[in-house]
């Protein structure tokens, strides 16, 4: 197989946190949206030692970036009143996770926090969006819709010429394919060289000719397509998956898990080498789809604990359940017995004695919610 690792790492970011910002620093960026909005341009602003570009856009809050290596941040305004969601987004730009990894943007957040005085607890932070590409020069190259094997209900799109929408076109060539949804679990595969020639983002260049120097191999010259092809093989995991799923929350929980997550992810949705067998579940990972899980292994080796909190959270539920249910029987019997109840009226006395213990219940100095309140405070399973 003629291919070749060009680059792979983090890709995409998305941080929330719930505390608005400090009157103060509202105030500055109020003003600076203002100049933005006369002069149709983002306007700087240092802000505590760190400098944002404000965006004359955004009708109840402050859009702001810090450049092409650095980050988008939405700021909900205090003075619009309350609104569901998270006060403070941080959307990582992905030359800043090219360059500098999950460590140097979870750097960048806490600088950006403390420079915009966003006090917050962890429990107050939550992590929306993770992306992980790797770029394969594979000249050879072109995506089949067919072989992707993907969950039940999971829908996928191919991308052609057609499609000028999206912008994944040359000649008459399948240029790129999407499968899933953002907001759980998505997988991309698409052409990253018309992308970077389309809209000019040639620092990509420059990390694949570093890889490719360091392997001790020739640069990629992008004028000649037949040998610079590069396919990016993106997998994005959405607040679904790393919230309900994973319970990840916080760079705590990424240094933790993120390897994890991403392992499951390749083997729920990945691609294949079409075979005769109709059970299309059966089918071999693709060469590259084989190389690209090695590869998203060994960079992510360090983010794994090897297991899946929510599977820990039903087991914990399910033992809960049962040694309640045990209670609860052992209970009845014990009653039953200083009823002088048989054991073949055992079942017929349960089932008369729900009403005596709603009289009890009834007369209980605390009323039900209070109770149910109170046991939800020391039993929690989500």
């Amino acid at each position: 197989m003629n291919a070749d690792i060009v680059h792979a790492g983090f890709d995409g970011l998305r941080v929330s946190v719930d505390p608005p910002i400090f009157p103060s620093v509202r105030e500055a960026l109020a003003s600076a949206k203002e100049q933005a909005l006369e002069l149709k341009s983002p306007i700087p602003v240092q802000i505590n030692g760190m400098e944002f570009l404000v965006r004359h856009t955004g009708n109840r809050a402050f859009s702001l970036h810090t450049g092409e290596y650095g980050a988008e941040l939405y700021l909900h305004d205090p003075k619009e009143g309350a609104i569901p969601g998270p006060s403070v987004t941080v959307d990582f730009r992905a030359f800043h996770l090219a360059t500098q990894g999950l460590e140097g943007a979870r750097l960048y957040f806490l600088q950006a926090m403390e420079s915009l005085e966003v006090r917050f607890h962890p429990d107050q932070m939550r992590i929306s969006r993770v992306d992980f590409a790797v770029d394969i020069l594979a000249p050879w190259f072109v995506p089949d819709v067919d072989a992707v094997i993907l969950p039940a209900r999971t829908t996928k799109r191919e991308f052609r010429e057609k499609d000028t929408s999206q912008r994944f076109f040359a000649n008459t060539e399948v240029t790129g394919i999407t499968c899933g949804h953002v907001s759980n679990r998505q997988m991309v595969i698409y052409d990253k060289r018309a992308e970077v020639l389309s809209k000019k983002k040639l620092g990509w260049l420059t990390i694949w000719n570093e890889t490719r120097a360091r392997d001790g191999l020739p640069p990629i010259d992008l004028e000649d397509r037949n040998t610079s092809r590069v396919w990016r093989f993106e997998n994005r995991v959405g607040s679904k998956c790393l919230r309900r799923r994973w319970l990840i929350k916080s760079f705590e929980d990424l240094d933790a898990m993120i390897g994890d997550v991403f392992e499951e992810s390749l083997t729920k949705m990945r691609y294949a080498e079409p075979q005769t067998d109709g059970n299309r579940a059966r089918w071999p990972d693709h060469e590259l789809w084989a190389l690209l899980r090695s590869v998203v292994e060994n960079n992510l080796s360090d983010y794994r604990s090897g297991v899946i909190p929510s599977e820990v959270r039903d087991v914990n539920r399910s033992e809960h359940m049962r040694m309640t249910d045990q209670n609860i029987l052992g209970n009845l019997i014990a009653r039953a017995v200083a009823s002088d109840i048989k054991a073949d009226e055992f079942w017929t006395f349960v089932t008369l004695h729900i009403n005596e213990l709603r009289g009890v219940s009834d007369a209980h100095k605390l009323t039900l919610e209070e109770r149910f309140a109170k046991a939800s405070g020391r039993y929690r399973f989500r």
